[in-house]
């Protein structure tokens, strides 16, 4: 999965949204390992596929998290301009 946006939302979820290569079958819980600039970051746990009402024409889908302290710097949001391309390996 190449991750094109990160949501984190007040539930405590952080969402990966971008393309997944290579499946059409919804996620399901699992561990992946995280990506930042191709270099592995953490191993983390999927909750699953984020399923959402609105089609994205680009094919994007949401996986989302629990984990706390997916990425190294807290502030992610404020100084995500730091990773310039973040991917996801599934298993």
């Amino acid at each position: 999965m190449t991750v094109v946006e990160i949501f984190d939302l007040q539930s405590g979820y952080t969402l990966f949204v971008g393309p997944i290569q290579g499946s059409n079958q919804i996620v399901k819980r699992t561990k992946v390992e995280l990506f930042i600039d191709e270099k592995p970051l953490k191993i983390i746990d999927i909750s699953g596929e984020f399923i959402t009402n609105v089609k994205y024409p680009q094919g994007y889908r949401a996986i989302s998290t629990t984990d706390k302290g997916v990425f190294c710097c807290p502030f992610y949001f404020r100084c995500r301009k730091m990773y310039s391309h973040v991917d996801i390996a599934f298993a």
